[in-house]
This record gives C-alpha cells, sequence and structure tokens, in this order.
C-alpha cells in the first residue's frame, strides 16, 4: 500500500506539474471561451493534488489543519490576482475550496471513497470545458445558421434582455422570443461565429415584431445588426433600419458586415432604450 501512494504521490506531482504548465499556457495564449473555461476548471484539480499531498504525507494532522492550510493558499494566490493582470474572483476561490475537500476525500476515504471522490474529480475538471466544446460543435454542425432557437443554450448565445423560447403556431416551429429591456443597447449576442463568411453574398434574419403592449409604446421598432471583427476592438459594423410589427426577411448584402474581408469574431442584434418592453421572435439568422 505504502508503494502504491508513493507512486500515486510521484504522478500527482507530474499532474501537478502539467497543470500548473497548462494553466500558464491558457493564460498567456489568445483567450477565448475554451481557454476560459479550461483556467477556471483547472483550480479544482490542482487543490485537489495540494491537498492529498498534505493529508496523505503528513498523517499526524487533522482534516481541519489540512483544509485551513489549502485555504490559506487559496486566499494568498487570490489576493495576488488583485495586483496583477488577472483579478480576484469568488467563484476561483469556491474552486479552490471544492478542491481541497475532494482531495482530502481522496487520501483519508474508504477505498469507495476515494473511487468516488476521484470521478467527482474528473468530473468538475471537465465539465465546463466539455460544455463550451459542444457549443462550438453545434456551431460548426449549424452554420451557416448563425442563431436560431437553439442557441439559447449555447455558451456562445447571451442577452441583456428577456429570452424565451416560443413556438409558431401553424407549424410547430421553435423560436426565439426576446423582449427588450431598459439599457442601452437592449439585445442578444453570438460570439465566436464561425469567421469566415467569404463564401456566402447575403446576411438573412427572419423575425416578427410583435404588437406593441400599450406601456411599451406603438408603431415600428429599429433593429440593428452589428458585427465585430478579429483584431479590432468593440463592434466595428452597424447596419440598423425600422420595422412595423409583422412577419420580415431582412437582408443585407455580406459586404456591408464584412467591408474588409476580416474575420468575423461577434454578431449581435439589438434596439434600442426607447423600445423597452418591445417584443420580437427571432426565426433565425443565416448566411447564403
Amino acid at each position: 500500500m505504502n508503494r502504491w501512494i508513493d507512486r500515486w504521490l510521484a504522478g500527482a506531482a507530474v499532474l501537478l506539474a502539467c497543470l500548473v504548465i497548462a494553466h500558464q499556457w491558457t493564460f498567456i495564449s489568445e483567450s477565448n471561451l475554451l481557454t476560459r473555461a479550461l483556467q477556471n476548471s483547472l483550480h479544482v484539480p490542482a487543490f485537489a493534488v495540494l491537498s492529498y499531498f498534505l493529508a496523505a504525507s503528513w498523517k499526524k494532522a487533522s482534516v481541519i489543519v489540512v483544509l485551513a492550510i489549502s485555504l490559506s493558499v487559496a486566499l494568498v494566490l487570490e489576493s495576488a490576482q488583485i495586483f496583477s493582470a488577472r483579478d480576484a474572483s469568488l467563484m476561483d476561490l469556491g474552486s479552490d475550496i471544492l478542491g481541497s475537500l475532494l482531495g482530502v476525500w481522496v487520501a483519508r476515504g474508504s477505498r469507495v471513497g476515494q473511487v468516488c471522490g476521484t470521478a467527482v474529480l474528473v468530473l468538475v475538471t471537465v465539465w465546463a470545458p466539455l460544455h463550451v466544446w459542444r457549443s462550438y460543435l453545434e456551431r460548426d454542425r449549424n452554420f451557416p445558421v448563425l442563431m436560431d432557437a437553439g442557441s439559447a443554450s449555447s455558451k456562445l448565445f447571451s442577452s441583456n434582455s428577456d429570452v424565451s423560447i416560443t413556438q409558431i403556431e401553424d407549424g410547430g416551429r421553435e423560436m426565439l422570443r426576446v423582449c427588450w429591456s431598459e439599457v442601452q443597447y437592449p439585445g442578444v449576442q453570438m460570439v465566436e461565429v464561425v469567421p469566415d463568411w467569404s463564401a456566402f453574398e447575403t446576411f438573412h434574419l427572419e423575425f416578427e415584431i410583435e404588437p406593441a403592449a400599450k406601456a411599451a409604446g406603438e408603431g415600428a421598432v429599429q433593429l440593428t445588426v452589428a458585427v465585430g471583427h478579429s483584431g479590432v476592438p468593440g463592434t466595428s459594423v452597424y447596419v440598423p433600419e425600422d420595422f412595423p410589427p409583422g412577419w420580415h426577411r431582412w437582408e443585407i448584402a455580406r459586404n456591408a458586415l464584412d467591408k474588409d474581408a476580416a474575420t468575423i469574431s461577434h454578431l449581435i442584434i439589438h434596439s434600442s432604450p426607447e423600445h423597452a418592453g418591445r417584443c420580437i421572435r427571432i426565426a433565425r439568422a443565416f448566411l447564403d
């Protein structure tokens, strides 16, 4: 058993070194959703290895002492980030604590506990990166469709307004229903879209402007399709237009969105604060 523990500890040391290298590599490399998910998920196994080392090699130390040391290390590291390019995070601290608990569980638990603790550790570590990776696969599979009802569950999708899934009565087709919030640019966004749109000529947006409730005002609603380009801060191209209530298919020449033939980084469909409370149903945004 001691020999097995020694081997496990040696393997854990190698694993810890690999995790540190991977963590630093993902930080200095180009940042995207996947690298950020990896950075966050690595907190758990790193502190699991630390607490395992303490609990397995320092037999006389109680679980409370081991956890206190691990928590102290976590607090020091998170506090130090205030003075660096990275920001301290309560979520990261929570991941550090979870990793410490799992490491102690594996080191001091029964045989079944060790297996269960290791399984939980693996699951917690890979869950967020796998979710992002699945979103990438769905994005690539759906292209040239850029946004539809299925986008609501993607890690690439976000909104500052009230979003729900609704259906067309005659066909049962699902759509995104978005009710604009009272913010500067109420809208929906897809980040890290497939970047190369050069093979297509037209951007299409199929949608319905719902009739206005009395409190939300009446008349046409202004929509803006905006895109950002890789390497260019913020959003670089905006195409606005007003639409009355009813069904619409908005067509925009791809060149109007990609004048410099740069790669596309994100797509935004937004309105303005004066239309807060108005609702739109988006069937899909796509290229052809």
